[in-house]
């Protein structure tokens, strides 16, 4: 289940003039990494 529909969110991002990334998830571990790396 999502947390946000994709439409929701692009139109939000298209709003406030935004991109969003688009990245491979391999793994759990890594995206956990990634999304603490960002963080900080």
């Amino acid at each position: 289940m999502a947390l946000v529909t994709m439409k929701a969110l692009l139109e939000q991002a298209r709003g406030e003039a935004r991109g969003i990334g688009a990245f491979s998830v391999g793994n759990m571990k890594w995206s956990k990494e990634r999304l603490r790396r960002q963080k900080s």
